[in-house]
């Protein structure tokens, strides 16, 4: 039965997902939608620590493994969290597949809403595994699995975790990379 499974998903591998690599100089900009679960906090909420979570972020590859990337993410429902992060990916590459996989590590500044009636600053590290899988040489699906450790800012500071999930988009942009050139004919 697994035999069945493998032969099905390389079957269904698009013919145009060829072996990638991000190339140094590209843009590459991602959306994603998925949830968070707040883990060991002692603050507040609707009781299951659980949010929605919508996400953009853009990253500049520094070279084909290493890019500069920056981020937003914010949640919906419960204690809404806002944070902006910024930080480092690292890209496992040359794998002569059309999946790359990465770990990217962040710093993570943000805000959380509706706590307890208060709105609190925090500032957090945020660190991620995921892959993109590029279905063309310019746009890939992939998912992410990451956690959050945060500290509030205030008279009695928090600590608190939130393990986030994510399946994104991204969508290399033309601009960055060299321009093919043209045949004369």
């Amino acid at each position: 039965m697994r035999a069945f499974f493998i032969v099905l998903f390389i079957s269904l591998i698009p013919g145009a997902a060829l072996a990638r690599n991000v190339e140094a100089g590209s843009m590459l900009v991602s959306a994603g939608v998925g949830g968070g679960i707040k883990m060991a906090s002692p603050l507040g909420g609707d009781g299951t620590g659980g949010h929605l979570l919508l996400m953009a972020q853009g990253e500049y590859a520094l070279s084909k493994a290493l890019g500069a990337v920056v981020g937003v993410n914010l949640g919906l429902g419960g204690i809404v969290p806002l944070r902006l992060r910024l930080g480092g990916r690292y890209r496992l590459t040359d794998l002569g597949l059309p999946v790359v996989p990465y770990g990217q590590v962040q710093l993570s500044v943000g805000e959380l809403f509706n706590v307890i009636g208060a709105d609190l600053t925090t500032l957090g590290v945020h660190v991620a595994v995921g892959a993109d899988y590029f279905l063309t040489a310019d746009l890939a699906v992939g998912g992410s699995l990451g956690f959050d450790l945060s500290s509030t800012f205030g008279d009695r500071p928090a600590f608190y975790g939130t393990f986030e999930f994510m399946a994104v988009a991204t969508y290399v942009l033309p601009f960055g990379q060299p321009a093919p050139a043209l045949e004369e004919g």
